[in-house]
């Protein structure tokens, strides 16, 4: 009896593979490019973008994060007169006065939540962007953040929205649910990622915890202990491969326009932790080695510079999260807050020009986002 020949998958012709890519998550194209030395030369299908408002406080252009060129946006009809308060791969969540929905920019599916504003505790108040400064001298980010479970559709589902009111709300909900349910017990919280099947929040102590949306909904393990950090800073957590990375970025202040009455907030250092479970501490992260980091209003997430030409390892992309929404004409005389910081030597690159951002009342974050490179018809070699 006769065998049939063995193939050799490595072998297999490169449109095919590049096919195959096109057609995975960024989750399943990153093991599917280790498979071998022929699937690895496959162009990393993915480019990670920065979703910019124009002066009509709507999202209409794209910035490359990898050598700052910009695009014009797909048209996204479901997004106007919106604000992107998240994203994860190529969908985006968004806020409007009486909705919160998860949009799908490449095939325009969107999928409606609850509203957050029937919480008795909210009111659009909370929504008008003003950074504080209270009495603790913490820094408080009031514009929402949406994070949500990988691969949405409408029958599955799970989102959580963590807003710093004060107290911080976190609520969650999952697909059939017509309400946001709050968990009192991260009243503390200050930014959540979905990694393992399972959401991770960071406390203002830096304790990290694991809730487990699918069972009762209740923290169910620390993951990692309190850090020494007595500064006012905003955490971020990045799934970065093998690691859980925390991300600490520090403000300043400085004038805005003539006098010395606006003030506006910038980012003055980044640190980066590893989490040891072997010593139960965070540990400094001295170099990143070819590894890129983003964080600000979305899911915080990492990339390696041989996926994306042009990219900068070592680095850390950050957006426009934190910054003074002034309520002035003299708003219009601020920047964004958006650049990329060094490791190697702690200095801060802008990737912007020095655009004046959008008037105070049309004013939406910039927010990073995933797209698929077919998306744009545009190559990683530019």
């Amino acid at each position: 009896m006769s065998h049939p020949a063995k193939r050799n998958w490595a072998n297999l012709p490169l449109d095919l593979l590049r096919e195959i890519a096109n057609r995975l998550t960024i989750r399943d194209c990153r093991r599917f490019r280790k498979v071998c030395a022929s699937w690895a030369s496959v162009e990393f299908p993915f480019m990670p973008y920065l979703l910019l408002p124009s002066d009509d406080g709507q999202y209409h252009t794209l910035l490359s994060a990898a050598d700052h060129t910009t695009f014009p946006a797909p048209p996204l009809p479901a997004l106007h007169g919106k604000w992107c308060v998240g994203s994860q791969d190529n969908w985006l969540a968004t806020l409007d006065k009486y909705q919160v929905s998860l949009l799908n920019v490449f095939t325009g599916e969107e999928i409606k939540l609850p509203s957050i504003f029937t919480h008795p505790r909210l009111d659009m108040v909370a929504f008008c962007g003003i950074l504080q400064f209270y009495m603790t001298g913490k820094l408080r980010r009031l514009l929402p953040q949406i994070v949500f479970s990988p691969n949405p559709s409408p029958v599955d589902y799970t989102a959580v929205v963590l807003l710093d009111y004060p107290p911080v709300q976190f609520m969650y909900t999952r697909a059939g649910e017509d309400k946001w349910t709050n968990l009192e017990e991260l009243k503390k919280a200050q930014e959540v990622i979905y990694r393992d099947g399972r959401f991770l929040a960071v406390l203002e102590s830096g304790e990290t915890v694991a809730v487990d949306l699918d069972v009762d909904g209740r923290p169910s393990e620390l993951i990692a202990g309190r850090s020494a950090d007595f500064s006012s800073s905003i955490k971020y957590l990045v799934d970065s491969p093998g690691d859980l990375l925390q991300v600490r970025r520090y403000f300043g202040q400085t004038p805005v326009g003539d006098g010395d009455m606006m003030m506006e907030i910038k980012t003055a250092r980044i640190q980066v932790f590893r989490w040891n479970a072997g010593r139960d501490e965070w540990v400094p992260v001295e170099s990143l080695g070819d590894q890129s980091l983003f964080v600000g209003t979305c899911c915080s997430f990492s990339f390696e510079d041989q996926e994306i030409p042009g990219l900068k390892g070592n680095r850390v992309y950050f957006t426009d999260d934190c910054s003074a929404f002034l309520c002035s004409d003299k708003g219009r005389e601020a920047t964004w807050d958006v650049g990329v910081f060094s490791l190697e030597d702690g200095s801060i690159e802008t990737c912007l020009p020095p655009i004046p951002s959008p008037k105070p009342n049309c004013r939406r974050p910039p927010i990073w986002i995933i797209l698929p490179n077919s998306l744009l018809d545009v190559s990683v070699d530019g």
